[in-house]
């Protein structure tokens, strides 16, 4: 029997969490291309996961184009929630790209939204300030990344969510590592590793486990 929507759109998560990107890739472009209503939440996910895969396949001009569509989308609607989401997003993208104050730029306005709307959405805030700390560290000011990542840890650690718990340590880690810390680098990324287990996100740990193994 056919899978339905939701179905293939589960299907299609799972296999990009095991890094199974062109197979991921192919379910969510079929998804989007059976979907008649763009302002259906499946097409919103779909949307948001081709951009997923995309940004991880380093396809970053694509990746662009579908959260320039999602953000298009959310501003139409007036929904500050869904345009908090894809800034975040679109600074990832530029992070990862390298155009810094571009994503700086988008962190802000992200940022101003959780402040402004949702001040006691503590992933969302721990989130923000992982990424404007990891950009902070890639221009080099290290103590400008101190602050937001430890800001990050903070909130990660009001919210309980892991998965922002273990991007603080591994935030952390990086910053240590840059300062020629390694006792503390040390430190940082095992607590990373531990809340990335525990949360079962495999692919996170082995990223980390990459980083650390760069200081030896």
């Amino acid at each position: 029997m056919a899978m339905n929507i939701e179905e293939r759109l589960k299907r299609a998560f799972g296999l990009f969490d095991r890094g199974k990107f062109d197979e991921a890739e192919a379910i969510y472009e079929e998804c989007l291309g059976s979907l008649t209503e763009k302002i259906s939440p499946y097409y919103v996910e779909a949307l948001h996961g081709l951009g997923y895969v995309r940004s991880a396949k380093g396809r970053y001009a694509e990746a662009r184009d579908c959260y320039r569509e999602l953000l298009e989308m959310a501003k139409e609607q007036d929904d500050w929630q869904k345009e908090a989401v894809v800034l975040h997003q679109c600074g990832m993208v530029e992070r990862m790209t390298g155009c810094l104050p571009e994503a700086k730029d988008f962190f802000e306005k992200e940022y101003v939204i959780w402040k402004h709307e949702a001040s006691d959405f503590h992933v969302g805030f721990s989130a923000n300030f992982y990424e404007q700390g990891i950009v902070a560290l890639k221009e080099g000011n290290e103590r400008e990344a101190g602050n937001f990542l430890q800001q990050a840890l903070e909130f990660a650690e009001r919210s309980g969510d892991l998965v922002a718990l273990g991007c603080a340590h591994r935030g952390l880690g990086q910053l240590m590592a840059s300062l020629d810390k390694k006792e503390e680098a040390d430190m940082q990324f095992h607590s990373a590793v531990r809340a990335f287990e525990e949360a079962g996100d495999v692919q996170a740990v082995k990223d980390v486990n990459r980083l650390h193994r760069g200081l030896d």
